[in-house]
């Protein structure tokens, strides 16, 4: 949390890929209704670290490039591949793009540190 990211909260990935030399995804809070944080009094939480909405890391083409939009309050936020690797340990996949139902099943085990 002291980075700005919700403790135990699902993230939906809404956008990801590599541009301008940088890996980043852009990810909103799911599920974070504005009217509950109001309630608690809280702020809206968001990242903080690299390409977040204050960082200095965005340039005028890379903001055009990806149609960023600086909005502290919409629970949603770019960053870096490598910090999402750091800061996140799980990842659950859903398809929704079409009808079309795939089930792809990989049976394995951790084997080491490095998987």
């Amino acid at each position: 949390e002291r980075m700005g990211l919700v403790a135990r909260r699902a993230y939906a990935v809404v956008a990801c890929g590599e541009t301008m030399g940088f890996k980043l995804l852009k990810l909103r809070l799911a599920l974070a209704p504005a009217a509950e944080e109001a309630r608690r009094g809280d702020k809206p939480s968001e990242w903080i670290g690299r390409f977040s909405d204050d960082s200095g890391d965005w340039s005028s083409q890379l903001r055009q490039m990806l149609s960023y939009s600086r909005d502290a309050n919409d629970n949603t936020f770019w960053m870096m591949y490598e910090d999402f690797c750091k800061y996140f340990n799980k990842v659950y996949f859903c398809r929704m793009a079409d009808d079309i139902w795939t089930k792809f099943v990989v049976h394995s085990r951790w084997m080491d540190e490095t998987a």
